[in-house]
C-alpha cells in the first residue's frame, strides 16, 4: 500500500468519527428545540465533557417543562453528576404537581441522593414532611 492510500483511509475514519459526534449533539439539539426548550450545542458538549448524560438530562428537562415544573438544566446536571437518578426525580415532581403538592426540586433530589426509592414514596409524604418542617420553625 502506498502512503497516500493510508493517509486517505485515516482521514476518512477521522471524518466519520467527527460526523458521528456532530450528529449525536445535533439530534439532541433538534429534539430540545422542537420541544420548545432550546439548549445550545456547546452546553450539550459541556455536559458530555463533564461526564453527565446529555440525553437523559435533556429528556428530563423537556418532560419537566411540559408538565409546567420549573427546573433548570443546571439543577438536573448537578443532580446527575452527584449520582442521582434524574428521571425518577422528575417523575416524582410530576406526581406531586398532579396532586397540587408544591415540593421543591432540592427536597426530592436530596431524598434521591439519600438512597430512598422514589417510586415507593408517596408525594403526600413530602407534603407532611414540609408541613412538619414549617411548623417547627420559630
Amino acid at each position: 500500500m502506498n502512503v497516500h492510500a493510508i493517509m486517505l483511509f485515516i482521514l476518512a475514519l477521522y471524518v466519520l468519527f467527527v460526523l458521528g459526534i456532530f450528529f449525536y449533539f445535533i439530534r439532541l439539539w433538534v429534539h430540545a428545540f422542537i420541544a420548545g426548550q432550546p439548549v445550545t450545542i456547546f452546553r450539550l458538549i459541556g455536559m458530555k465533557l463533564r461526564r453527565a448524560d446529555p440525553k437523559t438530562i435533556v429528556d428530563a428537562y423537556i418532560k419537566a417543562h411540559k408538565a409546567h415544573i420549573p427546573v433548570s438544566l443546571d439543577d438536573l446536571e448537578a443532580h446527575s453528576l452527584a449520582g442521582g437518578r434524574v428521571e425518577k426525580v422528575v417523575n416524582t415532581l410530576i406526581k406531586a404537581h398532579a396532586r397540587n403538592i408544591p415540593v421543591p426540586f432540592l427536597v426530592v433530589a436530596q431524598t434521591d441522593l439519600a438512597g430512598y426509592d422514589l417510586d415507593e414514596i408517596n408525594p403526600d409524604q413530602f407534603k407532611q414532611a414540609l408541613e412538619k418542617e414549617k411548623n417547627s420553625e420559630p
